[in-house]
């Protein structure tokens, strides 16, 4: 399959990879996390909203020249693929569960636990579930919120990820996000025009 233009998200080959990779146990390690599908859509939009401010912040308002949704696309697939790295997230252990740290990440076991960076493809697992929430939730709709908001709501756009402890090991989530529009009604199918009758043929006339 191959990729779709830059400037799209898209679900080809490096976001399916990973999660088939972690769903059959290639990483196994990381089945033991809790909290995970909670914690890395905190740190996705928590990235997004720190990033985008710093980039288009002074673009909002009235009298500023319009953001081009093409620069706010490209800004949010470079965050995916770049921001995630074991320099800036980590993982915490307590009682054979595991706890990711880092920024946008709220801490789940303070004061416990032991903490470490670079072990495991969490990283790679971040990434991939920071291209899934930005699909979910549409480049549009968050260029929307953005500039109506003046900021990515982190905990509004999170809400119902970090309504449990699950790790989640979809692709997406079960409920989608957006509610479907009702297909619009079918329109009635007009009558058939009435034919036309013939005029009669006018007879011989008489010599």
């Amino acid at each position: 399959m191959a990729p779709a233009s830059r400037g799209r998200f898209w679900w080809g080959w490096p976001v399916l990879a990973a999660f088939s990779a972690f769903s059959h146990g290639v990483a196994a390690q990381d089945d033991d996390f809790a909290f995970f599908r909670c914690d890395a859509c905190s740190a996705t939009f928590f990235q997004v909203n720190r990033i985008v401010l710093e980039k288009f912040g002074h673009r909002r308002g009235s009298g500023k020249a319009r953001l081009p949704a093409f620069e706010f696309v490209e800004a949010l697939e470079d965050i995916c693929e770049s921001t995630f790295t074991k320099e800036q997230f980590g993982v915490k252990q307590l009682e054979g569960k595991k706890y990711l740290f880092g920024p946008g990440v709220s801490d789940h076991i303070p004061g416990q636990g032991f903490g470490q960076m670079g072990m495991g493809d969490y990283d790679k697992r971040l990434a991939a579930y920071c291209r899934m929430f930005v699909e979910e939730v549409g480049e549009e709709e968050l260029l929307k919120k953005f500039l109506a908001d003046g900021a990515i709501d982190k905990t509004e756009l999170c809400k119902e990820e970090c309504s449990s402890s699950a790790s989640g090991q979809g692709a997406r989530s079960k409920e989608p996000r957006k509610p479907k529009r009702p297909l619009p009604a079918p329109r009635p199918t007009p009558p058939p025009a009435p034919r036309a009758r013939p005029r009669p043929r006018p007879g011989p006339r008489p010599e």
